[in-house]
């Protein structure tokens, strides 16, 4: 059966994209582009082969891409979801496109915390390679966890996120001083890093209240929490220790705090 294919103009291409339930743009200077934002830095990108500025898109060769792109940086965010190369221009156009558009939206939403972070970042070349001298400056990280795994996962080409890249910008700002060692030879004075403290255990942290017994599992989770405040933010560690607090004096955490504990323990990569 033939397909049919139909002349679409500027004013009926725009008509639909104010049908759809998102803000739209179009790129400056160029006749076709246009931008549907799924956040402020994240957006569908549409190339039509539209012309002038009230022309059409024609027939012949005609048609339509979507690609999900960077508003910041206008760079390809995802290429291996499409779910086609390109949009014809059939009778059912406006069905078949606004599918594409929410199918790059679904993309998004399964990692929008992911999508936002790398939008932002316009040189990832640049950006892998500041994070790794940053993390390699402080001595000893191949021996922490957290910062180990922090390296492992920017050489794979990995997006930390904001929480994670604060929590080394912590380790920075906190770096083991130098201390000068005479020797008793007349060789001269060498200067060798600091050792850098272990981290506190449950049994460093005194309780609040005496005679609350935790289960090993209880005292493995409280642990990891403790260790979570050793590279937080202030702002997480304030309620990493008031949730260590109450938990010491035996009372019951809500599924809402622990939820957002478990989520800090994962910001911050503390296994």
């Amino acid at each position: 059966m033939p397909v049919s294919y139909v002349d679409i103009s500027r004013e009926e291409l725009e008509n639909w994209l104010d049908s759809l339930s998102y803000k739209w743009t179009r790129e400056p200077r160029m006749a076709g582009i246009y931008y549907i934002h799924l956040s402020d830095v994240v957006a569908v990108k549409l190339s039509s082969t539209q012309t002038a500025s009230r022309g059409s898109m024609g027939y012949a060769e005609g048609s339509m891409k979507l690609s999900l792109v960077s508003l910041v940086t206008k760079q390809l965010l995802n290429k291996k979801d499409a779910d086609r190369s390109h949009f014809k221009r059939t009778l059912n156009w406006k069905k078949t496109w606004k599918e594409g558009v929410e199918h790059w939206a679904t993309v998004y939403n399964n990692a929008k915390v992911f999508y936002d972070r790398i939008s932002e970042i316009e040189d990832r070349a640049e950006y892998k390679k500041n994070l790794l001298e940053d993390i390699e400056s402080v001595y000893g990280w191949d021996k922490n966890t957290f910062l180990s795994n922090m390296h492992e996962k920017v050489t794979n080409n990995g997006i930390l996120t904001v929480a994670q890249e604060d929590a080394i910008a912590k380790f920075l700002r906190n770096k083991a001083p130098t201390v000068s060692i005479p020797t008793t030879r007349s060789t001269p004075i060498v200067s060798r890093p600091a050792p850098i403290p272990a981290p506190k255990t449950f049994t460093d942290a005194p309780s609040a209240v005496r005679g609350i017994v935790f289960t090993p599992e209880q005292e493995r989770a409280m642990s990891r929490l403790i260790a979570l405040t050793e590279v937080a933010t202030p702002e997480d560690k304030t309620y990493t220790l008031i949730m260590i607090n109450k938990a010491k004096q035996g009372i019951k955490l809500s599924n809402e705090e622990k939820q957002k504990l478990l989520g800090l323990l994962k910001d911050y990569n503390i296994k």
